[in-house]
């Protein structure tokens, strides 16, 4: 990685500077008070500790466990992947409840660690699969990555408008062919 070698320790404290600086720019957006401001940053520094945190566990427990040598590495991580986006999906789908912090759980942290491990993984073997061509690697998943939503986005509205499939079966579904697409790779 040149650019670790360039910046070296550097990168992470770039990196949460970055951070700082969308949260200092949103907090001028919406016009917070110096109140509402410190909370808002809080309550994004507890989500980020709470992502490195969770990250960091997951990652731990993949290292030191029993798994067989075929399923270590990258595949147990898209297997967990798999199994968190669809479970974070079909949850979704199924929740009965109008309680905002249960769709949070569910879509939120379930669904969205799942996807942003499958995202990490797929990103860094492709990277490690073609150590000359990283830029153009990851460009082009980062493209397919936002075609995916563009389309997956469309494919999803026009199911929520049909009455028979609406938006509980679409989650359902995604969720589904999500986790056994990131489970069979």
């Amino acid at each position: 990685p040149a650019l670790y070698n360039s910046l070296g320790i550097y990168l992470p404290l770039i990196t949460t500077n970055c951070a700082v600086l969308g949260v200092t720019l949103v907090n001028i957006e919406r016009g917070y008070t110096l109140l509402e401001s410190v909370w808002f940053a809080f309550c994004a520094a507890m989500g980020f500790t709470l992502a490195i945190v969770l990250f960091a566990g997951v990652r731990e427990r993949l290292e030191t466990a029993d798994i067989p040598k075929p399923l270590r590495g990258f595949p147990i991580a898209l297997i967990t992947a798999g199994v968190s986006s669809a479970a974070g999906f079909v949850l979704t789908g199924c929740i009965n409840t109008t309680s905002v912090w249960v769709l949070y759980l569910t879509y939120g942290v379930l669904a969205g660690l799942g996807i942003g491990i499958a995202y990490n993984v797929i990103i860094s073997s492709v990277s490690a699969w073609f150590p000359d061509k990283k830029g153009i690697c990851s460009g082009c998943l980062m493209m397919g990555f936002g075609a995916s939503t563009l389309v997956l986005g469309n494919l999803a509205s026009r199911l929520f408008d049909i009455a028979s499939v609406g938006w509980r079966i679409t989650y359902i579904g995604i969720g589904i062919c999500l986790g056994l697409s990131l489970i069979g790779s």
